[in-house]
């Protein structure tokens, strides 16, 4: 389950979540906030109930590239591509 809501005149997005893992027996907590940095830019700063990640997104009307930072330290790139969106 997660809760989330839109602040600053939706310039950020903080959630709060809970689920069970079954794996660990246990619950964990995700948790972060998205920043609306410019139209094309976002900012994710995560806690995915284990580890902090940090995400910067940049955003095209089909393609986004994400350069993350993985547990704060290990350096990733993610791009999605999109087509027959109107």
């Amino acid at each position: 389950m997660t809760a989330a809501k839109s602040v600053w005149s939706g310039r950020a997005a903080p959630y709060l979540g809970v689920s069970y893992s079954e794996w660990e027996e246990t619950l964990i907590f995700p948790a972060g906030v998205n920043f609306v940095l410019a139209p094309t830019l976002d900012f994710l700063c995560m806690h995915d109930g284990r580890r902090t990640h940090a995400l910067v997104t940049f955003k095209q009307r089909d393609s986004n590239i994400t350069i993350m930072a993985v547990d704060l330290q290990k350096p990733r790139l993610g791009i999605s591509l999109g087509w027959g969106l109107k």
